[in-house]
């Protein structure tokens, strides 16, 4: 039954794989899941075709109607961020020549999801910008204020993440921050 699945999975038009992806997860047992594993990681899927990143979302939304421990800690695994350091792309001088230095006023920090492969991880990972103002005028103290945080974030593709993480999460009985 799951080797039926799994070559129809492989095979099928587009459309019909959110249905085929979902019976899988349903009946198709361990073969089932490391298959919906592998369409996740964006794997071979014929031989010379990749799981494209649609598929991975249908995988992933999949691996939550499993319910299953081992999709819970995958998709944990998964959809756990790695932030660089914050890099000052621009700064404003404060002080006289004798003790002046610089404030950061606009800076950029990139956010990757590192165990994510493929497209998956391409549109998982997003830029950070932040703009601050510079205040002296107090005292002779510093003060920077965030003004404007924008991100490069794909909503769609990070929420049907989140939702199945959530979903898996209420059948489990597993708490978030798991």
């Amino acid at each position: 039954m799951a080797k039926d699945l799994i070559r129809k999975l492989r095979s099928c038009s587009a459309e019909e794989r959110q249905r085929v992806a979902l019976e899988l997860a349903r009946t198709g047992g361990e073969k089932g899941f490391a298959e919906l594993i592998r369409m996740a990681e964006g794997g071979r899927r014929r031989w010379l075709g990749r799981y494209e990143l649609a598929d991975q979302l249908i995988a992933i939304r999949a691996l939550a109607a499993t319910g299953k421990e081992e999709a819970l800690s995958y998709l944990q695994k998964l959809y756990r961020p790695v932030e660089s350091r914050p890099v000052a792309l621009a700064s404003q001088r404060i002080g006289r020549e004798e003790g002046a230095y610089f404030a950061t006023t606009h800076e950029r920090k990139t956010v990757d999801y590192p165990n994510a492969r493929g497209r998956l991880r391409e549109r998982l990972s997003y830029e950070v910008d932040t703009r601050y103002t510079v205040d002296a005028a107090k005292w002779g103290l510093i003060e920077r204020k965030k003004v404007k945080e924008t991100d490069t974030r794909d909503k769609a593709v990070h929420y049907t993440v989140s939702a199945a993480l959530a979903l898996l999460q209420q059948r489990l009985g597993a708490t978030p921050g798991r």
